[in-house]
C-alpha cells in the first residue's frame, strides 16, 4: 500500500505521526511525506522519504519572533496568573 502523510511544517505536527509513519514502512508500506521544504531534512533523518510541497511559514515566525520577543499570551506565562490556586479551588469543588 502506498501512504502519503501531509502536515504542517512545525515538530509538533511531525513528531506525533513520525511512529506510525515509520511502523508502516516497517511493514513494508510505502510511505512518503509532503510538507514544507525547510522540515524535509528532519523527516528523512527519521528515515522516510520528504516531498517538499506547501509553505515556509519562517519568514513569518521570524518576524513574529522579531516582533513579540517576549510574548505575554504563552501557556507557561498567562496560565499561573490568571488561575489563582484558590480561584482554581472554588471552580473545581463539587457541591
Amino acid at each position: 500500500m502506498r501512504v502519503l502523510f501531509t502536515s504542517l511544517s512545525g515538530l509538533g505536527h511531525v513528531h506525533p505521526m513520525l511512529p506510525l509513519a515509520l511502523a508502516l514502512q516497517v511493514r513494508g508500506h510505502e510511505v512518503r511525506w509532503a510538507v514544507a521544504a525547510q522540515t524535509c531534512s528532519r523527516i528523512e533523518q527519521a528515515g522516510i522519504k520528504a516531498i517538499a510541497a506547501g509553505l515556509d511559514f519562517s519568514p513569518g515566525v521570524e518576524e513574529y519572533r522579531r516582533r513579540y520577543p517576549r510574548p505575554r499570551h504563552c501557556h507557561g506565562r498567562s496560565v499561573g496568573r490568571t488561575r489563582s490556586s484558590s480561584s482554581l479551588a472554588k471552580s473545581t469543588h463539587h457541591r
